[in-house]
């Protein structure tokens, strides 16, 4: 019996990956059970799940880590954060629909290169979005848009106020993924917090406090257990080097961190935690506090790993490596395993659930 409980901050998603070949199917489905939001806003079941393997099928297998296993890693971990009493408990019923939503579609088709690179190659997606945001509010829109299809429309029953909320919140969030606007957020977090503090009658203190919530559940690798986040930093860098190899090919300057041959890895990640994960998480847990201790606790701990590695390891040349984000990128799979449909997922998921592939795929249909 393979069981884990989601609502665990050192929940591995990539073990339910390599059970299920579709983490996201089952942590998204798992997480609006738990929370009641198919009676709360009447949202027929089989639509969602039509709605969620569409999205999970959106998300490409070929990336080596912008892909649903992210999106499933991204939505546990903001699942964790807002469910904490001193956030859930200030949210509307929208917001928290909201909040599980955002980090569900925040990546969804990404294409596996950075908006820099969308805009130095005049991609077409930055004349549409005019370079502000551009894969964030691809991301976004792309969801939204087929979200108002019939056989997707999470929100048929809903009233026109209530869609409005949700879809103000969700792309509040999505859009404060981008990283161009990081130190803004933080910034806007911190004066808060040194000031009169966060006024949670109001719905602009809330938004901050949710955009921040997913700001940190998108880039919290450094906050794993060291095994796990050593897997991510493998995908993540092995991505970055694959956008190096066509900048490379294109004959277009190649960016930071992104050359394969040059790249010291240990260093690139001590930079990464010094300047944007470390600062992020400080500000973070000035509100969170013991909540997240474990989280701190293992920045420092990462933090000190690869500053060991970088001073007793010289790293040669990066070759490709294929084979080794395979079991993480192959997760758009062209047939969906099914769940019987009384079967009881609230905060745990199963061996017994995820391979009985008998009678129910349905639902999603």
């Amino acid at each position: 019996m393979y069981e884990q409980n989601v609502n665990n901050i050192n929940f591995d998603v990539e073990q339910l990956e390599t059970a299920s070949g579709q983490s996201l199917y089952y942590i998204a489905w798992s997480i609006f059970r738990q929370h009641g939001f198919f009676e709360q806003f009447n949202i027929p079941e089989p639509i969602f799940l039509r709605w969620l393997k569409k999205v999970q099928h959106g998300y490409r297998g070929t990336n080596p880590y912008h892909n649903a296993v992210h999106a499933s890693d991204v939505t546990h971990s903001m699942h964790f954060f807002v469910t904490r009493a001193r956030i859930w408990s200030v949210l509307t019923p929208e917001e928290k629909l909201a909040s599980i939503i955002a980090p569900i579609i925040h990546d969804y088709m990404h294409p596996g290169v950075n908006n820099a690179f969308l805009i130095t190659t005049r991609d077409a997606l930055t004349m549409r979005y005019n370079d502000l945001s551009v894969l964030e509010n691809f991301h976004c829109a792309s969801v939204l848009e087929f979200t108002q299809e019939e056989q997707y429309n999470l929100f048929v029953n809903m009233t026109v106020d209530q869609r409005k909320l949700v879809r103000e919140m969700v792309i509040s969030m999505v859009l404060a993924t981008d990283m161009a606007a990081h130190f803004e957020w933080i910034g806007k977090f911190k004066n808060k917090m040194s000031g009169s503090g966060f006024n949670f009658e109001n719905k602009a203190d809330r938004k901050i406090m949710l955009n921040m919530a997913i700001k940190c559940a998108d880039v919290n690798n450094p906050t794993k257990p060291l095994e796990q986040s050593k897997r991510w930093t493998e995908l993540i860098m092995e991505e970055f080097f694959r956008q190096g190899d066509i900048e490379r090919s294109r004959g277009i300057p190649i960016s930071m961190f992104m050359n394969r041959e040059t790249t010291d890895i240990p260093k690139c990640q001590i930079g990464f935690i010094d300047f944007i994960a470390q600062p992020l998480f400080d500000a973070w847990y000035s509100f969170m506090q013991e909540d997240i201790q474990i989280l701190m606790d293992n920045i420092k701990g990462n933090k000190n790993y690869w500053k060991n590695k970088s001073e007793k390891v010289s790293f040669g040349p990066i070759k490709p490596t294929p084979s080794s984000t395979e079991s993480l990128s192959n997760t758009a799979k062209a047939s969906a395993l099914a769940i019987p449909p009384g079967s009881n997922i609230q905060t745990s998921v199963s061996t017994q659930q995820i391979t009985n592939t008998k009678s129910s795929d349905s639902l999603a249909r």
